[in-house]
């Protein structure tokens, strides 16, 4: 006996998309899996580096998706109309969970930004430190001391460009003068690039998962048909009509 989804049969190509369709959807339910465990909640890197896998990859669940709803319930096998019950109302759910992702990806590249701004702050301060240390040992080397400099720079077939001990100091002096400006200006260039890449990720993370979670509350809304409850065609309810009077004459011929 043929049911209502049975009335419009498809051709076999139509069942090859289904099964690709589902074929997909459990491929990236195993990316996802893979990409989530074991989690770390508490780390913004890894936060945001999976979150940006998952919008990378968005697109094979929603194809998975379309080709799965080719059809809507024609010709579907018993289990069918459930499973796509339970898909449709999924995809409210994770497009949900695609908005959600916005502002937190935003936190994670906040205290991303944070962490590198601190990291690059301390490794300055200990590289301004080495440097006050340098100079504070050229300031108070003697002149005997300077000497001695040149002459060890003049054994080791170094170049001094002079032999007065004040000149040699002042030079030194303006080389670490000129190394601490170079300093400055590379954890300038730093932070700099640093904030760069980060709003250039975090923006491209959040357009995509705003954009998915459009794309898939919008895929709620269309398959509505999946989620509302098919009338029994009446063949069937002429069946179960029949099944429920025989017991009935059944007792009337034994009383």
């Amino acid at each position: 006996m043929m049911t209502a989804s049975d009335r419009n049969p498809l051709s076999p190509s139509m069942y090859f998309l289904r099964l690709v369709g589902y074929g997909l959807l459990i491929l990236s339910a195993v990316d996802f899996a893979v990409a989530v465990f074991p989690p770390r909640l508490t780390n913004p890197t890894w936060e945001l580096q999976t979150i940006q896998f998952i919008v990378d990859w968005v697109v094979v669940p929603l194809l998975g998706v379309g080709l799965v709803c080719v059809g809507e319930l024609s010709s579907r096998r018993k289990f069918e109309p459930l499973l796509l019950r339970i898909l449709s109302w999924s995809l409210v759910v994770v497009g949900a969970l695609f908005f959600l992702s916005v502002p937190l990806s935003v936190s994670n590249a906040w205290k991303l930004n944070n962490q590198g701004r601190n990291q690059i702050t301390g490794e300055l301060d200990r590289g301004i430190t080495r440097i006050e240390q340098v100079r504070e040992q050229v300031e108070g080397a003697s002149s005997e001391d300077l000497l001695n400099l040149i002459q060890q720079a003049q054994q080791r077939g170094g170049q001094v460009q002079t032999d007065d001990p004040q000149e040699l100091r002042d030079l030194l002096l303006n080389n670490i003068d000129r190394a601490e400006t170079n300093i400055r200006t590379q954890v300038d260039s730093t932070r700099a690039q640093q904030v760069r890449t980060l709003l250039e990720s975090s923006a491209q993370v959040n357009v995509s998962a705003f954009i998915a979670g459009v794309l898939f509350i919008y895929g709620w809304r269309l398959t509505r048909w999946a989620r509302v409850k098919q009338p029994r065609p009446p063949q069937q309810r002429k069946a179960k009509a029949a099944r429920g009077k025989s017991p009935q004459r059944a007792k009337r011929g034994d009383s």
